[in-house]
């Protein structure tokens, strides 16, 4: 695989893994990563590839990667707080619900929804 490939493969890998084919798109990911270490969207989206698995701590290690490299990302941090609601982690994803209210209003409330839908909380608390 060529360097000047990357943005090719992280296609094929987003195609692959939108048609459920989620252990080549994760192979495609990984060689992304591997070529451009510092690609926020690949480490999001092999995340996101892993949520979908169901392989949450995976998950939850590709998403920090990506928050580090990219942290005002509204999308990284909903997904981060994703994988957390699936950890059932109900304080790391409140706490990712408060940065991403800075970042983003509308994934906010979009997360403010998931989150109760999910019934972690009650409307109450």
């Amino acid at each position: 695989m060529k360097p000047d490939f990357g943005d090719a493969y992280l296609a094929l890998a987003y195609v692959l893994s939108s048609s459920g084919n989620f252990a080549e798109a994760i192979t495609n990911y990984k060689s992304v990563i591997r070529l451009n270490p510092q690609s926020s969207v690949a480490h999001n989206n092999l995340a996101v590839t892993y949520l979908h698995m169901g392989k949450n701590k995976e998950a939850l290690a590709a998403l920090r990667r990506a928050a580090t490299l990219e942290p005002n990302s509204g999308t990284i941090h909903l997904n981060l707080a994703r994988a957390y609601l699936r950890l059932r982690n109900k304080d790391a994803a409140l706490a990712e619900h408060t940065v991403l209210k800075t970042i983003d209003s509308e994934l906010a409330k979009t997360l403010y929804d998931e989150i109760f839908q999910a019934r972690i909380l009650k409307v109450h608390d």
